[in-house]
Formats: C-alpha cells, sequence, structure tokens
C-alpha cells in the first residue's frame, strides 16, 4: 500500500506501512519553529495511525538538515519556541522505531534529530559537523548526553571541540552508523525500519550504553581533554563538562545540565556579538555585488546606538577591513561593547579561528567617540536610533547615514542629525 500526505513544511509517504517524513524548506531544511512543529504534528499523526508501523526521518535536496537558523536566537525572539528537546524526547519514546536516513550534510541541531532516532543510516560522502563551538555555543538539543553513550568520550569530544565536518565513513562514528550506502540511503532505511517493526526490538539511545561500557577510558578522555584546555569560561569548558556528565549523571538530569550551559552561553555579551557577526556576513555574502565606481568606497564606518547589535555591527565592519567608530550614551556603555568585543577575539584567537596579529589589529581600528562631532569623519553612519542629538552637525555630503531603527521617524532623525538627504532606512533581511 502506498499514499502520500503533505503539511506546510514536511512530506509524507507511506510504503508497505512504512511513513517516510521529508523535510521540505530549502535549501538546507533548518530546524526552524515553523518546521519543527510540522514535523512533531507529522510524527504524532504518523505514531497514531495504526496502519503505519515505522518512520523515516529524512532531508529534501542536497542535505538531511542545516540545524538551527541562529536568526532564532534574536534579541527579542525569546529563543526556540518548540524546544528541540521536546521533538527529539517525541521521537526518541516514540512507540515504533524511528530511522534517519542521511544524505549531503547535517549540522548541528540536524545531527542531533539523527541522533534522537532508534538507527541512523547514511550515504556515502555525508558530512556531519556540530559547529557550535566556532560561534561561542555549545550543543543544546542532547548531543553531549547521546553521543558520547553511542561513540564514548574521545570521538565526541573530537567533534563537538574541533566544530569541523566529518564524513560519516570516518572510524571513529561506526557506532552511531547502522549502515552506510552508496546510493539513496532511503531504501536501506526503510528497510531497516521496517526489520525493527517486525522484530518489535529496538533501543532508544539514551539506553545505549556501549560508550559508556568503560568508564576509565572515557574519564582518560575526559582528563586528556582537561589537561589541555584553558581556565573554565570557555564554550570548549563547558561542552567538556556536559559530555563527562553523561557518564555522571542520568539522562535526564544530563540533558538540563546541557540545557542551562547552552542558555548561559547564549545570553552572553560575547557570544551574541560572534553570533551577530556570523549572520552579518552571511548575509552580506548573499547581497548583490555593484561594478567597482558605482558606490562610495567605505573605510571608516560609525556605529552609533546602544544594545547588543553594536558589537555584532562592529565586529563585521572591523572584519571587513574597516575603520570603526563608536559612539554610545555612556562611557559604560562603549566600554561594554568593546569588552564584548575583546571577548569574542579572544576566544577566536584560543580557538585557532584568528591569529593574535589580526585581532591585535582589529582592535587597534576600534575607536570612541566622546561626542557627534567624530561622525563627521565617518563615511557611513549605521544608527540604531540611540543616542539623540541635541543640534545638528555639518556632515560631509559624501556621508551615507544609515537608520536601522524602525520605531525612529527618519526625517525627524535626519533633521536632528543634520543627515537630510543623505538617510536612508535600513533593515538587515532576518
Amino acid at each position: 500500500m502506498a499514499g502520500a500526505g503533505v503539511t506546510q513544511q514536511v512530506q509524507q509517504r507511506v510504503q508497505d506501512g512504512i511513513a517516510v517524513l521529508t523535510l521540505g524548506r530549502p535549501p538546507g531544511n533548518a530546524l526552524v519553529p515553523a518546521l519543527r512543529a510540522d514535523l512533531l504534528a507529522a510524527l504524532q499523526t504518523a505514531l497514531a495511525d495504526p496502519g503505519i508501523r515505522a518512520v523515516v526521518l529524512h532531508g529534501a535536496g542536497s542535505g538531511f538538515c542545516a540545524g538551527l537558523d541562529l536568526n532564532e536566537f534574536g534579541d527579542d525572539e525569546g529563543g526556540p519556541r518548540l524546544p528541540l528537546n521536546d521533538l527529539f524526547a517525541t521521537i526518541e519514546d516514540a512507540p515504533k522505531p524511528v530511522v534517519a536516513a542521511l544524505h549531503g550534510a547535517a549540522l548541528g541541531a540536524g545531527v542531533e534529530l539523527a541522533l534522537a532516532a532508534h538507527a541512523r543510516v547514511a550515504q556515502r560522502g555525508t558530512r556531519i559537523s556540530m559547529p557550535e563551538v566556532t560561534l561561542g555555543l555549545i550543543p543544546g538539543g542532547g548531543a553531549t548526553q547521546r553521543l558520547p553513550r553511542l561513540a564514548g568520550a574521545q570521538a565526541s569530544l573530537e567533534l563537538m571541540l574541533s566544530g569541523r565536518a566529518v564524513e560519516v565513513t570516518d572510524p571513529r562514528l561506526a557506532p552511531v552508523f547502522a549502515r552506510i550506502t552508496e546510493d539513496d540511503p532511503r531504501p536501506a532505511a526503510r528497510e531497516l525500519a521496517a526489520s525493527l517493526a517486525d522484530g518489535a526490538a529496538w533501543t532508544r539511545t539514551r539506553d545505549v550504553t556501549r560508550g559508556l561500557s568503560d568508564p576509565a577510558a572515557f574519564q582518560a578522555a575526559v582528563g586528556n581533554v582537561a589537561a589541555r584546555m584553558r581556565a573554565g569560561g570557555s564554550a570548549e569548558a563547558d561542552i567538556l563538562a556536559c559530555v563527562e556528565a553523561a557518564q555522571l549523571l542520568p539522562f535526564e538530569q544530563g540533558l538540563i545540565f546541557e540545557q542551562s550551559r547552552h542558555d548561559a552561553r547564549l545570553a552572553l555579551p560575547e557570544t551574541r556579538a560572534i553570533r551577530h557577526a556570523f549572520t552579518a556576513e552571511r548575509r552580506a555574502a548573499s547581497l548583490p555585488k555593484t561594478a567597482a565606481g558605482d558606490v562610495p568606497v567605505i573605510r571608516t564606518v560609525a556605529v552609533t546606538g546602544t544594545g547588543p547589535r553594536l558589537a555584532g555591527l562592529a565586529a563585521l565592519c572591523l572584519a571587513s577591513d574597516m575603520d570603526v567608530m563608536l559612539l554610545t550614551a555612556t562611557p559604560k556603555q562603549a566600554a561594554g561593547v568593546r569588552h564584548s568585543l575583546q571577548a569574542a577575539l579572544a576566544e577566536a584567537v584560543e580557538a585557532g579561528r584568528m591569529d593574535p596579529g589580526a585581532r591585535d589589529d582589529q582592535l587597534a581600528r576600534l575607536l570612541t567617540l566622546e561626542g557627534p562631532g567624530g561622525l563627521a569623519r565617518a563615511d557611513l553612519v549605521l544608527d540604531t536610533g540611540t543616542p539623540g542629538f541635541e543640534r545638528p552637525m555639518a556632515l560631509p555630503s559624501s556621508l551615507i547615514w544609515g537608520l536601522l531603527d524602525d520605531a525612529t521617524d527618519g526625517p525627524g532623525r535626519a533633521r536632528e542629525a543634520g543627515a537630510a538627504g543623505r538617510l536612508l532606512r535600513l533593515r538587515l533581511p532576518t
């Protein structure tokens, strides 16, 4: 028997009692809230259907799942609306076997989605990575608890602390994947799912003990990494503590421990700065390029306002070899932005993503303005709406004033700043 169904972002096809649920949000099938809600609804429907005896999870297009969209962690978003662990618990606790079929790439929460399944099949050449550490974060969907149960501490730490992609054929991942296929992994995943259903026997990842079976080796791996690690407070130190917790704590307590460390890192100013800079760089790379000579060269950018966006904007401009002038409402706020940038750059150096010379060069190009008069030396002003200006300034005709705050009256701001005729309302894409 075959049939097809669809939610907004999840397609379902049922064949011989096996439901294949395909994530359909191009280009990367990122687990945005809408996709998570659709996947949860599709899972619940399939698990309640007596004609379905097993489920296969698959990704449309060129890859399995690109993880979370960083825009979800914006300052006003309140974090994920459907917690990852709620979705993953539904998969892991399902009364029918769930098999993940991977191809292309799986990143971050996409890997965690696969780990929550009862078994995994992957096409040869598929690459997985846990890149959270490169953003000053740690996994937040159970990877620090599930992966060590499957593959042990050494392999788990190597994957999560490096942030680098590895192929599924890597020997360290052998305990993670039940089968590696040369072609489309779905037929093998359906076959495996049917076999598990027929045998009425499958194991939740949380109940796997293979990776924990040698406590001495587990602790030796943790100790070896700890001996080479810098002082606590880094994302790497939090990952190490969470992996160790996989051996020391019951699974549910381990998840809570991981979530608390993840949420704490998410709120750090330096982590927000890294995240804003990363998303800004990605957005800038997607903008169409203009021909040489069409626009003036931007060498100096003034960033004015308050809030965590300032550090991200400044980081993006510094990384693009521009000089940055910072104007905030108070010297304390300016010092906070500089501190966030220093912490983010220090972490990049410690993680090997930047050399000390590049860090020092960027910090040397960050200047703090004591008053608005210095804005006249900029080629571009990025204005988040605060602080206000007591009197209009004498600005050169070549200066571009970009207003990033939707709530601020544009014409009024132009008059207040002396930027009439050169103010543009800008909006960063979300």
